[in-house]
């Protein structure tokens, strides 16, 4: 939104617009939008992770509260990045129970980059009744936009729910896609929130049925690449 690239988008004037109009003047009753947890307190990170924000939000928030104003409410998107920054691990766990929750028993459409790979070889979808993916450009997806959309729009009746993980593109698409009434989550970095969690052994992993590879490539079942 500010002008600059990031590490898998490139600066794009409509994508800058589109974010800008979905924070300021958001006028779509089915979207709730989350902003970065810093931006009202650190407590609770690591310190590595309150000085990284503390630098941020420096100049950051100035940006943040010309953008966001400071009466309205907003989520907390922070709630994707649950086990790595923070210094006590307690919460955690009870977020991701929280969190899997909202797809439990469910049909859920996947809409992720070509490295994403949300669920594999662990347990984060287990508890799901059927996954099936549209497999986006992992870096400047937004170059593919309205092929995503009209894929989305496409498949999105056959399932419960609709999973995004596609960096600022999910913002559009969440608000695209909400305003026909189909509801639609950006999950951001919870994968590899999950991950970490699973490798310091705070879950045991062993009577989950897991999403192995040749599972994953059957779940495929739209590709979409650069035109």
């Amino acid at each position: 939104m500010m002008g600059g690239d990031i590490h898998f988008q490139e600066y794009d004037t409509h994508l800058a617009e589109r974010l800008k109009n979905i924070l300021i003047n958001n006028d779509n009753s089915y979207l709730e939008i989350g902003i970065p947890l810093a931006i009202n307190s650190v407590e609770g990170y690591k310190k590595e992770v309150q000085e990284f924000w503390n630098m941020n939000m420096d100049m950051g928030r100035m940006h943040w509260l010309s953008l966001c104003g400071r009466k309205r409410t907003f989520l907390n998107a922070s709630l994707t990045r649950c086990y790595l920054d923070y210094e006590e691990k307690i919460k955690s766990k009870v977020w991701f129970e929280k969190l899997t929750g909202l797809w439990d028993g469910k049909r859920i459409l996947i809409v992720e980059g070509d490295s994403s790979r949300l669920g594999v070889n662990n347990s984060l979808f287990s508890n799901t009744n059927k996954i099936d993916r549209i497999i986006c450009p992992s870096k400047n997806a937004w170059s593919v936009y309205d092929s995503i959309k009209l894929c989305v729009l496409k498949y999105a009746k056959d399932y419960d729910l609709i999973l995004a993980s596609l960096g600022p593109t999910a913002t559009v698409l969440a608000d695209d896609i909400s305003r026909v009434k189909i509801r639609i989550v950006d999950i951001g970095h919870l994968n590899l929130e999950y991950n970490k969690f699973i490798e310091d052994g705070e879950i045991d992993n062993s009577n989950c049925k897991l999403i192995d590879e040749l599972t994953y490539r059957n779940q495929i079942i739209t590709t979409l690449n650069y035109i």
